[in-house]
């Protein structure tokens, strides 16, 4: 019953949510000269799962989606081992 008042109490608390395509390093010199209308050429095939972050903690991955004229992302799996880590 305790942690059932203390959960309904969190449930309001806004966290951070970020979809992450894909990563790279780059050499300050490489960053440096980045300008406008640049293309950035990253790894991974276009049709390749973005993974879902919450509070810089990896939980799931999914699909790139549209919804209503923006994107979104259809979660195809859930990193459960990570939820506690938040």
């Amino acid at each position: 019953m305790k942690n059932d008042i203390k959960l309904k109490n969190l449930k309001n608390l806004r966290l951070n949510v970020k979809i992450v395509l894909d990563e790279k390093e780059m050499t300050l010199e490489e960053i440096l000269k980045i300008n406008k209308e640049d293309v950035l050429k990253f790894e991974k095939p276009i049709n390749f799962p973005a993974e879902l972050y919450v509070e810089n903690v990896k939980i799931a991955k999914g699909e790139i989606v549209t919804v209503d004229n923006k994107f979104g992302i259809k979660i195809t799996e859930i990193y459960n081992e990570n939820i506690n880590d938040i």
